[in-house]
């Protein structure tokens, strides 16, 4: 009897392994196509599987175990998104299921016999150089891997031979491996992001900062000046790959009114963050860090460059404002509103008075009374000596 339970378990076994599904896609590609890849079955959007011709036609197939009618897929010809496959109308073309698929054009076409070798000069106190472009595995300009390049020598010049590359394609550099390291035209990381095509030789005048090597770690502390009222501070990016999970977002420390701090803890560079006053993330919740164009902010910090440093929120695109005490007789100040204005009786020390976008209206040392310039309608946030509270202003 044991010897037949034995059997029976592996005759069980193998029907259950031979039984994994597998999908066998095919795409109808145009007449000029070298190679031809498939990406996104198993929900695998990293890696650019090769497929196979079939005979001399201009199709091609292949065959993915544990692949699903479900899974969307994409084309491309080479292995990159800048050769992803277009339709008539010049979208790209993506699908579920095993096909037919029919690509009428590339948007570039990869030639693995084909190359360029991309030159940089750069200044002499780089350490590493990097190549990014939509070659590079990116999606779109600008997405792709950050790929290392060869110092020439003891030279300042770094050089790579990219496959199937063409002299169309716009490049970037950097002197690590993320936006916070790219390439600049004027000194001390100022002007412009230097961008070009072709072989070069480009030129980057300065970094935005330097990479000293994947070893070189450390915590960065930063402080954030912020809106007064302000009560939370979040920080999103991709220091923890972009989760959302409450678990792993940086929540900033309050150390007064208007002012907090956190930090990255054990990174060579952080390339990409931005500020929130909740967490919300999304885009339709809008509670985001503005500039004075209403525009987002992005940041990025490196170590040890932006170790111990300041940054200055302008304003919150969508404020959360709460109150340090509450709207009745505990405020400790002798304060009326009338004629639009903010008055208050016998006062010394620090006034701040800003509007729900978190502008300041008038910021000023008081000593003795005080009367607000005109304020239009709506609601404001008055602090003396860190005390804050609304008020408003009523038609």
């Amino acid at each position: 009897m044991k010897t037949k339970l034995t059997f029976l378990t592996l005759f069980l076994l193998m029907l259950s392994i031979t039984s994994v599904k597998s999908l066998t896609y095919t795409v109808n590609v145009p007449v000029e196509t070298n190679k031809c890849y498939i990406i996104g079955p198993e929900g695998d959007w990293d890696n650019f599987r090769e497929m196979q011709r079939v005979g001399t036609t201009d199709a091609f197939t292949i065959d993915i175990p544990g692949a699903a009618g479900t899974d969307w897929v994409q084309f491309a010809s080479g292995p990159g998104w800048a050769y992803v496959g277009l339709d008539g109308t010049g979208n790209e073309v993506s699908g579920q299921g095993s096909g037919p698929y029919t690509i009428a054009s590339w948007k570039n076409i990869y030639d693995p016999n084909t190359s360029v070798t991309y030159t940089v000069n750069v200044p002499t106190e780089t350490n590493y150089c990097y190549i990014v472009s939509d070659i590079t595995g990116g999606g779109n300009w600008g997405d792709g891997d950050f790929v290392e390049m060869q110092r020439v020598g003891t030279t300042d010049v770094f050089t790579i031979n990219i496959p199937g590359a063409t002299a169309a394609q716009w490049v970037q550099f950097a002197s690590g491996p993320g936006w916070a390291y790219v390439g600049m035209d004027g000194p001390n990381g100022t002007g412009n992001e230097v961008t070009g095509q072709g072989p070069g030789p480009h030129t980057v005048t300065s970094w935005k900062a330097v990479y000293q090597g994947p070893d070189v770690k450390g915590d960065i502390h930063i402080t954030a000046n912020v809106p007064l009222g302000t009560a939370n501070v979040f920080i999103y990016g991709d220091y923890n790959g972009w989760s959302e999970n409450p678990t792993d977002v940086i929540q900033a420390t309050k150390q007064f009114d208007g002012v907090f701090s956190f930090v990255f803890e054990n990174v060579s560079s952080v390339g990409e963050y931005y500020l929130y006053n909740k967490f919300d993330f999304s885009a339709a919740g809008g509670y985001y860090e503005i500039d004075v164009n209403n525009a987002q902010v992005p940041r990025s910090a490196t170590y040890p460059t932006d170790d111990n440093s300041t940054i200055t929120v302008y304003a919150w695109n969508n404020p959360v404002i709460t109150n340090d005490v509450t709207l009745n007789s505990d405020y400790p100040y002798n304060m009326s509103i009338s004629d639009n204005r903010v008055k208050i009786s016998n006062y010394h020390g620090i006034l701040s008075l800003m509007n729900l976008t978190g502008q300041i209206v008038q910021q000023e040392v008081i000593a003795g009374d005080y009367v607000s310039p005109y304020l239009n309608h709506g609601i404001y946030i008055l602090s003396l000596d860190n005390h804050s509270r609304k008020i408003m202003i009523r038609p």
